[in-house]
């Protein structure tokens, strides 16, 4: 039996347009949406974060430090999500963190003491961070074997383009005719959108089984 299913598996085939495809279309969006809105955090504190907190009063040498400790808040966070969404359900908790990263990003743009900021700032860290437990797992999940390497190594370059280089891009645009609030906007609109659009279209997978989770008709 075990013969038969590994020579059934290495006979069939997947093709990249299977992703962009009914019914995989909308898990691809969903999924990918998540991942591009989790690495906009990523490249936002590694690329922007030390001016954000010069800007706030702290010393060049401090803003690279406090920029070092949000992204180390990630090994605490990700433990802390791994375990919830086994717990809980990667859709609920992806939409829980999601919003309150939104929440706390929108209130840095309006906090003018400097240690109140920064409490804030890595609550806001633990947040951002803990999304990326979340994304990886749930993105593989979506796929079944003969796709999933296809798919999750896609949402990988995909999200990697939009949430990361195109971002990047995009906000020092904003930022050479705005102010540094810009930021913290552009990064509650993208969590907000993966919210909707998990809370509509996303599946819970949770306590199934991947072949079970990746199954078309499931």
């Amino acid at each position: 039996a075990v013969a038969r299913a590994l020579t059934a598996t290495n006979t069939q085939t997947a093709s990249w347009s299977q992703l962009f495809r009914p019914p995989y279309l909308i898990r691809t969006i969903v999924s990918y949406s998540m991942f591009c809105a989790a690495l906009v955090f990523t490249y936002v504190v590694m690329v922007y974060s030390p001016i954000i907190f010069s800007n706030k009063g702290f010393s060049s040498s401090v803003a690279v430090l406090c920029s070092g400790i949000m992204m180390f808040i990630g090994v605490f966070s990700g433990i802390v999500c791994g375990h919830f969404i086994e717990k809980y359900g990667r859709k609920r908790m992806y939409i829980l963190f999601a919003t309150l990263a939104a929440v706390f990003g929108l209130s840095l743009a309006y906090i003018d003491n400097r240690y109140v900021f920064l409490g804030v700032g890595l609550v806001f860290a633990f947040c951002g961070c803990a999304l990326f437990s979340i994304c990886k797992l749930y993105i593989a999940e979506q796929y079944p074997t003969v796709l999933r390497g296809k798919g999750a190594g896609c949402g990988e370059a995909v999200s990697r383009i939009f949430g990361g280089v195109l971002s990047a891009y995009i906000l020092s645009f904003f930022l050479d005719i705005g102010s540094v609030n810009i930021v913290f906007w552009y990064m509650a609109t993208c969590y907000m959108v993966a919210v909707v659009l998990l809370a509509v279209w996303g599946r819970e997978t949770m306590g199934r089984s991947v072949d079970d989770t990746g199954n078309s008709e499931s």
